[in-house]
């Protein structure tokens, strides 16, 4: 009699309580690495965004301003939003006053910016960012970027000269 080719019930079990043990060990550092992603995807989205508003305001030769935004037309200035609501780029020529005004032309929206992070900046850039036409930035600060889990904060920092880069805390 030829035995038939397959698995034993005692080999499918031992496959299947190893396996388990492989899930169970990996799927925690998975979502670590799920967060830690899912913070530098916020993070340079932010980025992103400034460095348009600093290269836009040279390309240009005028005032840029980045300011948070819940709806698309106009800048926040409640304490309540964060940067995470949205950001408008806007050239701010007409009154540079920092706000969008009729005649000002937005050059990029995205609405709401971040996916899981919430973002808040310091004192000095708690709301809105402007470059001038050199490049260099009317305020430096920070900007925090707090995921959901504390140990993916990162930080947008804008330098002296107004050059944005981020900073893992």
């Amino acid at each position: 009699m030829s035995r038939g080719r397959g698995f034993t019930l005692i080999e499918l079990l031992v496959a299947i309580a190893v396996a388990s043990i492989l899930l169970a060990v990996a799927v925690p550092s998975f979502r670590g690495l799920i967060a830690s992603n899912r913070s530098s995807s916020d993070a340079n989205a932010l980025l992103s965004m400034f460095m348009l508003a600093r290269s836009e305001a040279i390309k240009r030769n005028t005032v840029v301003v980045a300011c948070k935004s819940t709806d698309g037309a106009s800048c926040s200035t409640e304490t309540t939003i964060g940067w995470d609501a949205g950001i408008v780029v806007f050239v701010d020529n007409v009154t540079t006053n920092d706000k969008i005004d009729s005649g000002e032309t937005i050059i990029h929206v995205r609405v709401p910016l971040a996916q899981v992070s919430e973002m808040t900046g310091n004192s000095q850039i708690k709301d809105v960012m402007s470059y001038l036409p050199t490049g260099r930035g009317t305020k430096n600060g920070t900007i925090t970027i707090d995921p959901s889990e504390s140990a993916h904060v990162r930080s947008l920092v804008i330098s002296p000269a107004g050059r944005p880069y981020i900073k893992k805390s």
